[in-house]
């Protein structure tokens, strides 16, 4: 999972992917929750933060893995 968010990190290198405080921390929530195998909360976490930042890589980079985990591939590849 860190070398996904370090290849992401890279990709948007130059462009304002910066999250505010409380989205910042839904974010190092969702990754907890990966950690942890807890997908469903992950997953509503991710759309949390999409909603108010819907370009936001990591995010997208962590529902898509999020999704994987939970069989739902075809809406991961979707992203």
């Amino acid at each position: 999972i860190r070398k996904v968010l370090e290849v992401c990190r890279k990709t948007m290198a130059g462009t304002d992917q910066t999250l505010p405080g409380k989205e910042a921390n839904l974010f190092k929530q969702i990754v907890k929750f990966y950690e942890t195998k807890q997908y469903k909360k992950g997953l509503k976490a991710a759309d949390q933060v999409l909603k108010k930042y819907p370009e936001h890589g990591e995010t997208l980079a962590m529902k898509g893995l999020t999704l994987n985990c939970l069989e739902r591939k075809e809406e991961a590849y979707d992203l």
